[in-house]
């Protein structure tokens, strides 16, 4: 999330200094200005949907122990949360990273895969596989969860979170499934389905618009035909900005007031699927 919110950064403020710098003034300008803005972001907004899956991982935490397989693992945002298993094998792509970003993610990163429809590991090796927000870029959901369910042991638990009502997020974001779609594709792959359940209901998902809306605004000056009309958005987004900390304390009360609501599939921006693979 960081890396989306230092790109649409980096696009405001070259887009803007373009009219008023040289080129060299440009760069440090756009370097200074970047890593305020980023921190501003990072420490003004409430990521509400990290919040509810923290809260669900807790909820949850009890079923998920012995060998652990997290597909698409980025940086292991979730590992302090799963405290039971013996390890933690974390796969990552490289084509979904930019090149300046893979010595990061290499840290964190035990196996890079091509995806997660060709796993490199035998039969019944892991006791549970998660998946965070990875199923939309993958074309063959289907075959991603029969190769899931081909790693994993018998009684195995497959944790999954997917985007529902939410923007696309990159060139390859392909798919979004509903909580009926979760069902048929575990149950076509030999999973039992234990639970899915929403992140909340219609104001948990109008607060995510919102604020993936802002994250994404600098993108959208691009597409302004007019020259004149770019200071005046440029004015809106940092209005926005300045609104930024008492939209997050908003969407605090939001997951306050909804984290308990897990059936709301017509308005949610997000699903948790828990399943479990059927003895063969």
């Amino acid at each position: 999330r960081n890396k989306e919110i230092g790109h649409y950064g980096q696009t405001l403020f070259r887009f803007f200094y373009t009219f008023v710098l040289n080129k060299t003034e440009i760069y440090i300008m756009t370097k200074f200005l970047l890593k305020i803005l980023v921190f501003y972001l990072k420490h003004t907004q409430f990521f509400i949907d990290v919040k509810f899956t923290i809260n669900k991982l807790k909820k949850y935490q009890n079923i998920l122990s012995g060998k652990l397989l997290d597909i698409g693992a980025g940086d292991k945002p979730y590992a302090k949360y799963i405290k039971n298993v013996e390890t933690y094998t974390g796969t990552n792509t490289k084509k979904h990273y930019l090149k300046k970003n893979l010595d990061y993610v290499s840290k964190y990163t035990d196996v890079w895969i091509e995806d997660g429809t060709n796993l490199p590991f035998e039969d019944n090796y892991f006791d549970c596989v998660v998946c965070f927000q990875v199923l939309s870029v993958i074309k063959n959901p289907e075959l991603f969860f029969k190769e899931v369910n081909r790693v994993l042991k018998n009684d195995g638990i497959f944790i999954l979170t997917h985007n529902f009502i939410y923007p696309k997020w990159g060139n390859e974001n392909y798919l979004r499934h509903t909580d009926k779609n979760l069902k048929l594709l575990s149950e076509k792959n030999n999973f039992e389905v234990i639970k899915i359940e929403s992140y909340g209901g219609f104001w948990t998902m109008f607060y995510s618009l919102i604020t993936r809306y802002i994250r994404s605004y600098p993108g959208k000056l691009k597409s302004k035909r007019h020259k004149l009309l770019i200071p005046i958005n440029i004015i809106i987004y940092l209005i926005s900005l300045i609104l930024l900390p008492l939209i997050s304390c908003m969407g605090f009360l939001i997951y306050l007031s909804e984290k308990n609501l897990v059936n709301e599939f017509d308005y949610t921006m997000n699903n948790m699927l828990i399943a479990r693979k059927r003895v063969s």
